[in-house]
Parts: structure tokens; C-alpha cells; sequence
């Protein structure tokens, strides 16, 4: 099954025109984003030590920038899905994926990953003045454009669940390493003032799934 991410935006909105109560796919994150609301960047060791997705469910951990004004982001990570593909990527492979408004998700799909190992995530501004970020981890990159110079742009790093109609089993868990956001001009700097926060999509049914941990000083933190 693929495109769950579209599928669930496509089934809240249905259910919003018809005033449906009835469950449905739900996405739910679980994790941090930056006090700091003009980041050109962001950037972090991600580790996913267990994923246990649901079938047709795929369960990630990622890093992202992510313009709050235009509602683009890029994200990077780590991801396994049971009977699922996070949009265009298989599972058990690092991704670098955009999001360019509404239902518009694509995904590029890096190589195999393992389990209890750290991956370098990144996504920033091209140039001081580019209004387009470019995501990368491993061999997998990606671009997105849209992020105004003047937009709320945080940094996040969150464990999620995407599809599915309850949280993934034997609670699975992951780490952030060297959590930091970037400002041109300024350089890499650590992320030490992060709000915790769960959220859903429109069509949530389910969650909150991690617990958030404190952050460290190098603005790691665990979700478990």
C-alpha cells in the first residue's frame, strides 16, 4: 500500500464535508521544535532503536526545517513500515522527503539502514537569500522551495507514527543526537531551548504514542 500521508489528508477532508465521527488513518508526531522561530536550518544524529509499525502503518524518526507561514518543510530520517511505503520510499531505508503544501508529499529514498545506528540528518537554505531548503542524509537528498525569507521557519525533530488506527506495538523507541539549528551568518548552534509537543494531522485517531525525554547538552534527546 503507498501514499498514506496523502490517504490520510484525503479521508479528513471527506470526513470533514460529511461530519464523519468514525476513525480513520491518523499520523501522530512526537518530539521537539525549536523556541527559535527564524532558523535557515536544522540538523541531528538520528537513531531509530525500534520501530514495530502496524500493518499498513509506518513508524519514523526525522529531523526537520519547517516553514510554519507557507506550510512547506523538508525532512530526513530514518523509517520501517509493515505493508506500507512511506509515499515513493520502501521500507527500512533513510529518506529525504518535502512537503510542499496540502497533500503534496514526495519522497526520495537513500540506502538501508540499521538499527541502533546514528545517521546525520540535514536540511537548509541553499544561500543566505535562497528561498529554497535542501534536505539530505546518506545518499538520499532532496529540495524544496517556498521558504519565504520573512516566514516562521522552526527546526523539529519528532517520532512518528503515519497510518494505522492505534500506535505502533511494544513501544518503540529512538534518539536525537546533536540536535542544532543553523543561521547564516552565525553558523551551527545547539538547540537548548525546545518546546515539547505531540501533534496530529486532520485525520489523528490515535496517540500520543512516545514519551518525550529531556533534553541533554547537546540538545539529544530519547522518545520511548
Amino acid at each position: 500500500m503507498r501514499t498514506w500521508r496523502r490517504l490520510v489528508l484525503f479521508l479528513a477532508a471527506f470526513a470533514v464535508s460529511f461530519s464523519a465521527t468514525a476513525a480513520w488513518a491518523g499520523i501522530v508526531k512526537d518530539g521537539k521544535k525549536t523556541m527559535n522561530n527564524h532558523v535557515d536550518g536544522a540538523a541531528a544524529n538520528v537513531k531509530g532503536n525500534s520501530f514495530n509499525p502496524r500493518n499498513g502503518q509506518c513508524v519514523l524518526y526525522s529531523v526537520t526545517t519547517t516553514s510554519e507561514t507557507s506550510h512547506v518543510h523538508v525532512e530526513t530520517g530514518v523509517e520501517r513500515c509493515d505493508s506500507s511505503t512511506l509515499d515513493e520510499c520502501d521500507s527500512g531505508h533513510l529518506f529525504a522527503e518535502r512537503w510542499g503544501g496540502g497533500s503534496i508529499y514526495h519522497c526520495n529514498q537513500g540506502g538501508t539502514f540499521s538499527n541502533g545506528t546514528a545517521y546525520y540528518g540535514s536540511s537548509f537554505r541553499n544561500t543566505s537569500t535562497s528561498t529554497t531548503v535542501t534536505g539530505s542524509i546518506g545518499s538520499a537528498s532532496i529540495p524544496q522551495s517556498g521558504f519565504g525569507l520573512s516566514d516562521t521557519v522552526t527546526g523539529r525533530t519528532w517520532a512518528e507514527a503515519t497510518g494505522g488506527s492505534a500506535c505502533p506495538t511494544s513501544n518503540p523507541d529512538g534518539h536525537f543526537g546533536h540536535w542544532d539549528r543553523y543561521l547564516y551568518g552565525t553558523g551551527w548552534i545547539t538547540v537548548s531551548d525546545p518546546w515539547s509537543y505531540h501533534t496530529g494531522g486532520p485525520g489523528e485517531a490515535y496517540g500520543p504514542c512516545w514519551t518525550v525525554g529531556p533534553s541533554n547538552s547537546n540538545g539529544g534527546y530519547d522518545v520511548y
